[in-house]
């Protein structure tokens, strides 16, 4: 009896199991969706471990307090064991373990003359940058700036493969934009040659890369309150330099990367908005290329360097009215005032072109207005007054010659080193119709000194002599 109980409860236990059990279902050849339930339902019976946060004993702490103050003695011999202590054992006690150990460990290897050490001190010198970043990155060190020094910590000790950093190099710019550091801008446009140099089809990502700090350092050498100004425009003439001894930095070069590329991204403004940037910079303006970018851009999302385009694709052929439409609509769209200038200066000298005088003055006189420094718009409204035939009278109109040079001289005050070759070619070509003596002493109203007013479209007084 004893035993038959036993093999009952023996057979309710099996057929327990055998009941709870979920049998496994087989997979038919091709059942992707119930593949991958079972594979997403067997990672999130994983449980992920994360790694204690290292503790900082008293000991740390002691040894944080012995190298900070070597360090501040230039005692780097002094500071590099308690840093190392540190540095391996409670590598989130405070930042300078990270901005003190960048000198610390470049005196070290400066001094190891033992080969296999001072590759290994090389190697620390890099992993210094991801602990960094791992423990403590904050505001002021944030993983951008940080990548951006790992970077050039790298290139210092690794010159013949610098261009492993260029991943390193893009994301810390990609993050810092505008905030980036000197040398991590200077080495990106090196390193970024470099890959072109050795695989000519990187030429696009080259040149996108040295726009980017183009970009970057042309914006902080030209703000007033920037303290490094001189230094950001150099790297600036150092990148500039660079990418135009490359070889990419002709038009036709560009039009062969990006010609077919234009149209596969017609839809896409920012990449078109990129184009133009880089044809602009160039001065690759009248490339049939930069036309059609402009075109697509403007179409999709109107802007000031799209308006600009299309103007001067109307004006290259031959449609005069509509690059004006186009430069109107640009300087509407533009936010800055040297940029507006110029577009009403092309203006000015559309209708310069057109013979539409008095309008081309109104333009020239609205470039001044957001551009009182350049000396261009007095030039063109100079030979505007030269070219009018105002009087019937022959003395009188030699009197246009008068207010012609009046505004060559204001060209050369306001914009010497740009103007005053043209400015006095002019002034000397002109003076020389000017009424002589004899035709004055017939005309009272035109004696040497006094004012007189040039009538007609002109409109305005002028000093005799």
């Amino acid at each position: 009896m004893k035993k038959l109980l036993l093999l009952v409860m023996s057979i309710l236990i099996v057929g327990g199991q055998a009941v709870a059990e979920k049998p496994k279902r087989e997979l038919k050849k091709g059942d992707k969706k119930g593949v991958e339930k079972e594979l997403l339902e067997a990672k999130a019976e994983k449980v992920v471990v994360e790694e204690p946060e290292p503790v900082v004993t008293e000991e740390c702490l002691a040894n944080a307090s012995l190298f900070a103050t070597s360090y501040k003695q230039k005692d780097f011999a002094g500071a590099y064991d308690p840093w190392l202590l540190v540095y391996e054992n409670c590598p989130n006690a405070n930042r300078a373990i990270y901005t003190y150990g960048e000198k610390i460990l470049e005196w070290k290897i400066s001094n190891e003359q033992d080969p296999v050490k001072k590759e290994a001190l090389k190697a620390m010198s890099v992993e210094l940058y991801d602990k960094w970043i791992k423990y403590k990155a904050d505001n002021v060190y944030p993983k951008g700036r940080i990548l951006g020094r790992k970077a050039c910590t790298y290139i210092a000790y690794n010159e013949d493969s610098k261009v492993n950093a260029y991943d390193w190099l893009k994301e810390s710019i990609d993050l810092q934009g505008v905030n980036s550091e000197l040398n991590a801008l200077q080495q990106f446009v090196i390193v970024s040659y470099e890959k072109y140099k050795s695989d000519k089809s990187f030429a696009e990502q080259f040149i996108n890369d040295y726009l980017v700090v183009s970009e970057i350092t042309d914006t902080r050498s030209k703000n007033p309150e920037e303290k490094n100004k001189a230094a950001y425009a150099q790297v600036k003439n150092n990148s500039d330099a660079l990418f135009l001894a490359s070889g990419v930095a002709d038009c036709a070069t560009l039009d062969t990367i990006f010609g077919q590329k234009v149209d596969e991204n017609a839809t896409n403004v920012d990449y078109l908005n990129s184009i133009l940037t880089c044809y602009r910079r160039l001065r690759c303006n009248e490339s049939p290329i930069f036309f059609k970018a402009s075109e697509f851009a403007h179409k999709i999302s109107p802007t000031a360097e799209s308006a600009n385009g299309c103007a001067e694709m109307s004006y290259k052929n031959g449609q005069y009215d509509d690059a004006i439409a186009y430069y109107e609509e640009a300087v509407n769209l533009s936010s800055d005032a040297l940029q507006k200038a110029d577009y009403q200066f092309k203006m000015a000298q559309i209708c310069s072109k057109m013979n539409r005088y008095a309008k081309a003055r109104e333009y020239a006189r609205q470039a001044l207005a957001n551009n009182p420094n350049d000396g261009r718009p007095y030039l063109l409204i100079g030979n505007l007054y030269a070219q009018s035939k105002i009087y019937d009278d022959a003395t009188l109109q030699k009197t246009v010659y008068w207010v012609a040079v009046d505004k060559f001289e204001q060209a050369k005050r306001v914009d010497p080193e740009n103007c005053a070759e043209d400015a006095n070619r002019m002034i000397n070509t002109y003076r020389k119709y000017f009424p002589s003596k004899e035709e004055v002493f017939m005309h009272p109203d035109l004696q040497h000194g006094q004012t007189f007013r040039v009538e007609g479209w002109i409109g305005e007084n002028t000093v005799c002599r």
